[in-house]
């Protein structure tokens, strides 16, 4: 583990060198600075409890993954768009897929596992997308349907096919064990900067490298708001891996977000969005205690029987209010006379590495709710619900369920990339990318430079004429859910 110290930055004071370009090139230390600075961001945090550490992220030269997704039973249908009015008895509802093989007659369930669509006529396609009419199933004219889950990259599950008596023919087969899944390395980046007089924090690391070298390097830990900006970068970046939403056709590459420019701008699906495929239960803000721990149990059982071991340990993660709903819930498993259900009053709360652990022993397992900082927006007031005495968003309610485990061919079900390629013999990183413009502060270069002969005729050059010191922050990462059928959801009923 690397050691993080501060020292106080300004005007000279630094004698090592800059951290921006070790990160960049020695995959080791920048594992070694996000898991020793960064361990409490979500999923960082995530990982580390669910795999004992954070483990490294994977190298790829490429800006696009393509991966395929185990364990679905049925390939989905993905939404490209939708016209007209979705509710029961319109006849003026169309929807474009990104799948040839739909025809009339199917029947798809949407993403909330209740609403049913009818398709009843397949009309022409160009190859990539394909359009069709689609009706409500259902026997009230006042029911709509909720038009998020008709979202682009929506998925849409096959049921069955239905059809009049002395109908022509059948819908084709529609089968597949797995699914193929594209993502992207999406490229963020701030930047900020010291003014001439200033005088700030520096981050300083020391680890030891590859070659068994003790190394030191300096970073400004300039602060706003009381938070660092290089926290504010990284955890940015955590937030766009659990939220993010891909912005791609998944079939065709096309992306439809672009600059002023016209320049296109790659977005991906996060952690929440690649889950649609796991299964999903609901609870309401009105469920007792009890009701909500007969659930749990119900998911816990389910997840067992999918790994196919009557024991196996779970990872579940949300925000503060999901937090104070499962402790309560598991306390009531206590009460209520689960005596095979114990939370051993040392490990009630433990810090794992600035982590927030609750821990409890069960007959399926050991389950550690992991709280993250991900699920906790105090400013989405219009989503809010009061759980047993607790008013937070719904979304600090909702859970998510993942098994301790890797998978069979030895990698993990979540994985990390970051984008890297060589130059000029040497592996570059992107995954932490920072830049240093040099202005007119006189406190550019560190001593140890200024001493040496050989370099002292650069002691004043400069990139700019500014009274300042300019820093550049650039990442571009991604992240892969391959087997979302081992994982489970339990979310708050949104009214």
């Amino acid at each position: 583990m690397a050691r993080i110290r501060t020292a106080q930055f300004g005007s000279g004071t630094m004698n090592m060198e800059f951290l921006g370009l070790a990160l960049q090139r020695q995959p080791q230390m920048l594992q070694e600075f996000i898991v020793s600075k960064f361990g409490y961001l979500p999923m960082t945090s995530l990982l580390s409890g669910i795999y004992g550490d954070s483990p490294a992220e994977e190298l790829t030269p490429s800006n696009m993954i393509r991966w395929q997704v185990g364990g679905i039973p049925q390939k989905p249908f993905y939404v490209l768009s939708t016209s007209g009015d979705f509710r029961v008895g319109s006849k003026n509802a169309e929807i474009t897929v990104t799948d040839s093989q739909l025809w009339a007659g199917a029947t798809l369930r949407l993403e909330d596992g209740q609403t049913l669509l009818y398709v009843t006529d397949r009309k022409a396609g160009n190859g990539n997308s394909f359009a069709h009419s689609v009706q409500v199933v259902g026997n009230n004219e006042a029911d709509t349907v909720d038009m998020s889950l008709l979202e682009r990259g929506r998925a849409l599950n096959y049921v069955t096919a239905h059809y009049e008596e002395g109908s022509a023919t059948g819908h084709p087969i529609h089968w597949g064990t797995s699914d193929h899944y594209m993502g992207a390395l999406n490229i963020q980046r701030h930047k900020f900067e010291i003014t001439g007089d200033a005088i700030t924090e520096a981050i300083i690391m020391e680890v030891m490298n590859a070659k068994g070298e003790m190394y030191q390097g300096w970073f400004p830990n300039i602060k706003t708001g009381g938070k660092s900006l290089i926290d504010y970068h990284m955890l940015a970046g955590e937030r766009d891996l659990v939220w993010g939403k891909a912005n791609f056709n998944f079939e065709t590459g096309q992306i439809f977000n672009t600059t002023a420019g016209g320049k296109p701008v790659l977005m991906s699906d996060g952690l929440v969005r690649q889950m649609d495929q796991s299964p999903v239960w609901n609870y309401f803000p009105t469920d007792s205690a009890s009701s909500i721990r007969q659930m749990l149990q119900r998911i816990l059982v389910h997840m067992s029987y999918n790994q196919g071991q009557d024991t196996i340990d779970y990872i579940v993660t949300g925000g503060s209010g999901a937090k104070a709903v499962f402790v309560e819930a598991m306390r009531d498993y206590i009460v209520s006379g689960g005596g095979r259900i114990n939370m051993t009053p040392e490990k009630a709360v433990v810090k794992v590495a600035n982590l927030d652990v609750t821990e409890f022993t069960t007959s399926f397992g050991s389950i550690k709710f992991v709280l993250s900082q991900a699920f906790n927006n105090p400013m989405q007031k219009t989503t809010e619900v009061t759980i047993m005495g607790v008013k937070l968003p719904a979304e600090s309610f909702d859970m998510y369920f993942f098994p301790v485990k890797r998978e069979s061919n030895g990698k993990n079900n979540i994985r990390t990339f970051a984008k890297a390629k060589s130059v000029n013999g040497q592996m570059v990183n992107r995954s932490l990318v920072v830049g240093h413009i040099q202005g007119m502060t006189g406190f550019g270069l560190p001593q140890s430079d200024r001493n040496r002969a050989e370099t002292a005729i650069y002691s004043n050059l400069i990139a700019t004429g500014q009274d300042s010191e300019q820093f550049e922050v650039l990442s571009q990462k991604g992240l892969i859910l391959t087997n979302p059928s081992e994982c489970a959801r339990l979310q708050v009923f949104r009214s």
